[in-house]
C-alpha cells in the first residue's frame, strides 16, 4: 500500500526576503530602462521637430533667394539704406508700397523667438492680395552673409564663366539645433550691382563684419526681404 507524505514545510523568512529583493532589483531595472527609453524618445521627438522647422525655413529662403530680383535686409532702427548694405529705408512696409512687384519677407520681432514670414502679391490695380502671415516658433536667430565666386572661361568651354553670388545662412534654433547652407542667387540685380566691382570670396554684404543677423536682439525688429522678378 502506497502512503502519501505531505510536507508541512513552508517558505522561510530568508527565502521570502531574498525573493522580494530580487523582485525589487528587477523592477528597478525595468523602471530605469523605461525612463531611459522615454528620455531618448523625447530627445528624438524634439530633434525631429527642430529639423522640420529648419527645413521649412530653408525652403522659404531657397525658394525666394534663388529667383529674387533684389534682396534687402530689414532693420527697424536703420535711418537709411543703399545698395552697398542693402538696408531697407523705412522698413519692409515702405518697400512693399514702393513697388508693384511681389515682396516676400521673414522677420523676428524683439524679445521673440517667433519668425514671421509672408508673401505680398499685388493685383493688376496695385492692391495687395490678402495672404496669411505664417510663423515658425523657437528660432533664436538667422545669420546671413553674401559672397561671390568668379569662374573664369576655359579653352574647352569659352562660354562658361562669370560671377556667381551666394546668400549664405546659418539657422540657430533655441534648443541648440543649428544648420547652415548657401543659395545661388541667379539674377539678384542690386547685389550684382553693388558687389560686381569687388572680388569677395568670404561673406560680405557691405556692413560691419560682413554679416546680418535676423533675431537675437531685444531692441530691434530684423528680417530679410526678397523683391521678386516681374512675371512676363
Amino acid at each position: 500500500m502506497m502512503r502519501k507524505f505531505i510536507s508541512k514545510k513552508g517558505v522561510t523568512l530568508v527565502e521570502l526576503v531574498v525573493t522580494v529583493a530580487i523582485m525589487s532589483i528587477t523592477a528597478g531595472m525595468g523602471v530605469g530602462i523605461f525612463a531611459s527609453t522615454m528620455n531618448n524618445y523625447s530627445s528624438a521627438s524634439v530633434l525631429a521637430t527642430e529639423q522640420q522647422k529648419v527645413t521649412e525655413i530653408e525652403n522659404y529662403i531657397y525658394d525666394n533667394a534663388s529667383v529674387c530680383e533684389s534682396l534687402y535686409f530689414i532693420d527697424s532702427t536703420a535711418s537709411g539704406g543703399g545698395a552697398t548694405n542693402f538696408l531697407t529705408p523705412g522698413g519692409v512696409d515702405s518697400l512693399i508700397l514702393s513697388t508693384t512687384d511681389e515682396v516676400d519677407y521673414m522677420m523676428i520681432d524683439p524679445d521673440s523667438t517667433n519668425m514671421r514670414y509672408k508673401t505680398n502679391v499685388k493685383d493688376a490695380s496695385g492692391n495687395l492680395i490678402p495672404e496669411a502671415e505664417l510663423n515658425v516658433s523657437g528660432v533664436d536667430n538667422i545669420v546671413f552673409s553674401i559672397s561671390k565666386q568668379k569662374i573664369g572661361r576655359s579653352e574647352s568651354d569659352p562660354t562658361r564663366g562669370g560671377l556667381f553670388f551666394y546668400l549664405n545662412y546659418e539657422i540657430n534654433m533655441v534648443d541648440g539645433y543649428s544648420v547652415s547652407g548657401s543659395v545661388v542667387m541667379e539674377g539678384c540685380g542690386n547685389v550684382r550691382t553693388a558687389l560686381s566691382n569687388d572680388f569677395v570670396e568670404d561673406g560680405n554684404y557691405g556692413g560691419a563684419g560682413g554679416t546680418f543677423k535676423v533675431g537675437g536682439d531685444s531692441l530691434r525688429t530684423t528680417g530679410i526681404a526678397f523683391q521678386m522678378q516681374p512675371v512676363s
